[in-house]
């Protein structure tokens, strides 16, 4: 368990050296971009080479592969439940290599890849960012989920179209993210919500659509199925509150301190006379909050079937990011100090708690063999 505990703190160390003891030269760019392969490389080495023990999906995946190279694509097509972007995916990589290590490097190479140029737009908040990666819950699903995880990668990629407006661009990435795994077409949500501006008033919607959601949840389960062809039903849970309670005590004090420090809450004549830094840091803030409240919500049905739960993880990095901005943006040095303690115990404990339960098979670690 102390390896999960220093892959998680580790991001922690590297933002403390990066702020006041570099440990490479060069310039500002530089610095930063070494910094973070550095903070991410821990991640990187425990998903790479990961036994097929460690999730309970990686054999079945690793065992796929080694079928998929002497199995016709055509007949993949016609006999596979997987989809078809990924079984193609598959195919090209058998013809570079047939060893099954080989294959999980390069998946979780391309989600490290979508997770660094991510990040490398968010210098002050990425460290944090990767800390709050791993004790919220994303490091252990990429340990099983690698079809959900590529989509999930490439919809983050695609993240940066939406912030621009290219909406086309961000289509065309969603559609190929569904033909990876087809719970990607829920992130064609995410430009029109960040067109919403946070009030209060938006607030209380949000509050109050999981509750009609829940209400609902047989007939969207169903329509959920037809639409994608899936065949999952309801599956009660008698967990989730204690990682909701999380989410929603983390999104208000990100609220709090945020609007605290003028970032958001303007009227639209005060924007207008901010710099354009600064205006597009408050735009990304609203952007984010929009987009945390998908994955509340999800959260909120996760409490009455843990299919919601793999869904919100599309939604997850985007709270990270949100929640990251919120706790580095603490100016008070007796606060900071105080706020940081109290996050750092409280989500390591959800963190080793998570390790002593639903992923205790992941204790100790082992490596592909």
């Amino acid at each position: 368990m102390l390896l999960y505990l220093a892959v998680a703190i580790w991001p922690l160390i590297i933002q403390r050296l990066y702020a006041h003891g570099r440990l490479v030269i060069g310039n500002r760019r530089v610095e930063f971009e070494t910094h973070l392969i550095i903070a991410m490389t821990p991640i990187f080495v425990l998903l790479a080479f990961r036994s097929g023990k460690m999730g309970n999906d990686t054999a079945t995946y690793v065992r796929q592969f080694g079928e998929m190279i002497d199995i016709p694509l055509e007949y993949a097509f016609a006999t596979s439940r997987m989809e078809q972007g990924y079984l193609v995916f598959v195919k090209a990589l058998t013809f570079i290599t047939h060893n099954g290590l080989v294959y999980q490097v390069i998946c979780v190479t391309i989600m490290m890849m979508g997770m660094y140029f991510f990040l490398i737009e968010h210098e002050k908040d990425a460290f944090l960012f990767l800390y709050f990666y791993c004790t919220l819950g994303l490091f252990f699903f990429m340990f099983t989920g690698t079809r959900q995880c590529l989509a999930m990668t490439i919809c983050l990629f695609s993240y940066r179209f939406a912030q621009r407006k290219q909406y086309i661009r961000f289509l065309l990435c969603v559609v190929l993210a569904y033909y990876f795994h087809k719970s990607a077409v829920l992130f064609v949500i995410v430009p029109l919500v960040m067109l919403i501006k946070v009030n209060l008033i938006t607030t209380i919607i949000y509050i109050i659509v999981p509750f009609i959601l829940g209400r609902y949840l047989q007939a969207i389960q169903t329509w959920f199925n037809d639409t994608l062809d899936y065949s999952y039903g309801i599956e009660s849970t008698g967990s989730g509150m204690i990682f909701l309670m999380v989410i929603i005590v983390f999104t208000v004090f990100s609220m709090i301190q945020l609007f605290n420090s003028g970032y958001i809450g303007k009227n639209n004549t005060v924007m207008s006379g901010l710099g354009k830094e600064t205006q597009d840091f408050t735009q990304e803030v609203y952007n984010l909050l929009n987009i945390n409240f998908i994955t509340l919500a999800f959260w909120a049905m996760r409490l009455q079937t843990r299919v919601a739960e793999r869904p919100s993880y599309y939604f997850l990095f985007f709270s990270c990011l949100l929640f990251a901005k919120a706790f580095n943006r603490i100016t008070e040095n007796q606060n900071r100090q105080l706020y940081w303690f109290l996050m750092i115990g409280f989500t390591l404990a959800l963190y080793v708690y998570r390790l002593s339960t639903n992923f205790a098979s992941f204790v100790p670690y082992q490596f592909y063999s």
